[in-house]
């Protein structure tokens, strides 16, 4: 659109990419942001940082969809010791940024007329350094002490704010110089300027105009980097002499480095293979990135792998039914719909709670042609019903996955027994199916028939009514067949990781 109509201004943008509907998608502000970022990625002339040279900027805005790791990549580069952090929001203003005086408690001796002396604490007025100010004394400090390491004002969602009013005469400073010093300088006002003095009074290595406070400018080692989520809605205007100040950085939507599932019931979903469906919805719908979800927009808890249902319910399709799908409701192409014999019905967001929510959420997610993990329905039900029949109450069992030799691949927990099995099989080519199955259940494992023949296997499936058959075949290299336990749950996975753990079969076993 913008190659097409490279002058066309905020509100045409926004008339054009989502019709004539009486939706108020965006702010003129927030359209004029978005339109400006568009143009920055389009325009060959205007460059977005790189993230590998983005450590160098001394002022730099990540922004992009909610759950693009944004913050977490700011993480990454600072730490508690060499930042400070702050977050704007639509009450921020300049004396929540830099300063201002405040009443303070202070203790202060009272001559009694008695003669007596005690002491009491009083209210006074004293100038309370903020954020910035924190930060630019700090960087001036450690300048002089030869430390030119990077010092980090980090700026939470940037655009929440009103940054004229926060910044002030501040926004001159951000102009720096061929050394990333500010090329001009700001006079401070007296109250900033006493506490200034103050702090870099016993300072011997900086120019006395910055010592004193008379003047003030950035120094090269002090960086500020902010983030800005593109998904609100409730934004202020940035303007064009404020962003130009500024590298961007845009933050795709990419897979994390967790495999993230959704767990409904003993059902499990891939995450990535949710979010990358729904996002094509999303963008069939609002014609928009920036209301995409990113991987990192929902974290299971614990620093686990598994999303649970209330969770996914009450964070992510809470947020799809409210700030996207809201005025979309009776399209035909909302998402909030399930199967029916006719064709399809609306699905109401109250009836993802309560009795028979579970199977709401299922239905939900075949209609928007999202399947099952298929690897793990049937291991997880024997996982239950192991667990059910040791007595192990839901609340205490672990549902966590595992690695074997530090590999990539996760694995639940009967999928982990016959891989370990298996992979102590192709170390061992040459034992028949009698000898694996002596060297594993010598070690009298708490799994029940952890390793059987195929005769073995045969005598006790004969005559069972149970079609599970609880065992799965393993194939050996001289042809034959051993059976592994599928009856895994937590109550008995650890014995079985503890026991293979004394063995010297270079198998090692760890949870992901």
């Amino acid at each position: 659109m913008i190659s097409e109509n490279p002058e066309i201004n905020a509100n045409q943008a926004r008339e054009t990419l989502c019709g004539k509907s009486e939706v108020d998608k965006f702010e003129y502000g927030y359209a004029s942001t978005l339109l400006t970022m568009a143009k920055m990625m389009k325009d060959h002339k205007v460059t977005i940082t790189p993230t590998d040279n983005s450590l160098n900027s001394r002022q730099i805005i990540f922004y992009g969809a909610p759950g693009t790791g944004k913050s977490n990549h700011i993480e990454t580069y600072t730490k508690d010791g060499n930042r400070i952090r702050t977050t704007f929001h639509p009450d921020s203003d300049y004396s929540t940024f830099v300063g201002a005086y405040k009443p303070t408690t202070k203790t202060v001796t009272v001559y009694e007329a008695s003669g007596s002396i005690r002491e009491e604490e009083q209210i006074t007025y004293s100038f309370v350094p903020q954020a910035f100010l924190k930060a630019y004394v700090e960087a001036w400090k450690r300048k002089d002490g030869g430390d030119d390491s990077p010092y980090y004002l980090v700026i939470e969602e940037i655009n929440r704010g009103n940054c004229a009013q926060i910044f002030g005469d501040l926004f001159q400073l951000l102009d720096r110089d061929d050394r990333c010093r500010s090329r001009y300088a700001i006079v401070p006002d007296d109250d900033m300027r006493r506490h200034i003095a103050k702090e870099l009074d016993s300072c011997t290595h900086i120019e006395e105009s910055i010592r004193t406070g008379k003047e003030m400018r950035l120094p090269e080692n002090l960086y500020i980097w902010a983030t800005m989520n593109t998904s609100d809605q409730s934004l202020f205007p940035i303007d064009s002499a404020f962003k130009r100040r500024w590298d961007w950085e845009y933050m795709p939507i990419e897979k994390g480095d967790k495999e993230f599932v959704i767990k409904i019931g003993n059902t499990k979903y891939d995450w990535w293979e949710f979010i990358s469906t729904i996002n094509e919805k999303i963008e069939g719908i609002t014609c928009s990135e920036d209301k995409k979800l990113g991987y990192w927009f929902a974290k299971p808890a614990n620093g686990g792998t598994e999303i649970g249902c209330k969770q996914f319910v009450s964070k992510v399709l809470f947020y799809l039914c409210n700030d996207v799908y809201k005025d979309y409701a009776d399209s035909n192409d909302c998402i909030f719909k399930k199967k029916t014999t006719d064709g399809s019905e609306k699905t109401p967001f109250t009836t993802f709670f309560g009795e028979g929510h579970e199977e709401r959420v299922r239905e939900f997610m075949e209609y928007n042609g999202i399947m099952p993990l298929a690897e793990d329905t049937e291991d997880t039900e024997e996982e239950d019903a192991t667990d059910d029949l040791a007595g192990l109450p839901k609340k205490e069992r672990d549902y966590s996955k595992y690695r074997i030799n530090g590999g990539d691949k996760q694995y639940g927990k009967g999928e982990l027994v016959r891989e370990v099995i298996s992979y102590y099989c192709t170390q061992n080519p040459n034992m028949d199916a009698n000898a694996v199955r002596t060297a594993w259940m010598s070690l009298d494992f708490k799994i029940v028939h952890l390793v059987e023949t195929q005769d073995e296997f045969t005598t006790r499936t004969s005559g069972s009514s149970d079609s599970k058959k609880r065992a799965k075949p393993v194939p050996l290299s001289n042809g034959e067949s051993i059976y592994v336990s599928t009856e895994v749950g937590s109550s008995n996975i650890q014995d079985f990781i503890d026991k293979v753990s004394t063995q010297d079969w270079n198998i090692r076993i760890e949870k992901a």
